[in-house]
């Protein structure tokens, strides 16, 4: 975080130094937003929702320690996202327009 503050002071004291000469720094472009950040939550969503449903249908199915349902149900959720993430880069692949840091 220190870091970051150094930055941008420092970036200050150069756009003010620039304006002291005379010249109008330019602002810095900003950078275009990356419109697959929907699908990819979507898709996070679906696969946390359906993790979470067959989580508790298979807990339901026979009986299980309390222990080993929030097992069944926390590994489900997570078996489920990593279907999403893999359908995911599959629906994207193709497509060159894509940051290599989604967020």
């Amino acid at each position: 975080m220190y870091l970051g503050l150094i930055s941008i002071r420092a970036r200050y004291r150069e756009r003010m130094e620039l304006i002291k000469q005379g010249i109008v720094p330019q602002n810095a472009p900003k950078p275009t937003p990356n419109k697959y950040r929907a699908l990819r939550n979507g898709f996070l969503c679906i696969g946390v929702a359906l993790g979470l449903i067959i989580g508790f249908v298979v807990t339901q199915c026979a009986t299980y320690t309390e222990e080993a349902e929030a097992l069944i149900i926390g590994s489900s959720v997570l078996f489920f996202l990593g279907i999403a993430y893999v359908l995911f880069y599959f629906a994207t692949k193709n497509n060159k327009e894509i940051d290599s840091d989604i967020e």
